[in-house]
């Protein structure tokens, strides 16, 4: 005797028992009540992707503004510290004629 006719006799009882056949009525029951579950509302795909493009652009536009203000706090200290060369080199030139005439 092999697996396979095993299987099929142990089935074979198991349904001609009263307990064998509630077992398969329940199994049979059970997929039919699992119905599919309803399917998920539809998302408007495309107002959603509007709103995400709105919500990036005020985003950008605040990075934008941060930039530009940073940006001119930077050219500010560069003009400062241009003037402030040109003053200490004016400095070391005058220094440097003084001391080549023999003043000091």
């Amino acid at each position: 005797m092999n697996w396979v006719q095993l299987a099929f006799g142990i089935i074979k009882e198991a349904v001609t028992t009263d307990q064998g056949r509630e077992v398969i009525n329940n199994v049979r029951s059970s997929v039919r009540r699992d119905a599919p579950e309803p399917a998920a509302p539809v998302v408007d795909v495309r107002a959603l992707l509007a709103e995400q493009r709105t919500e990036i652009d005020k985003n950008l536009e605040t990075i934008v503004q941060m930039l530009n203000a940073q940006n001119e706090q930077f050219l500010r200290a560069i003009r400062r510290l241009q003037i402030w060369n040109a003053a200490l080199t004016t400095g070391l030139l005058i220094a440097l004629l003084l001391k080549l005439s023999g003043y000091f």
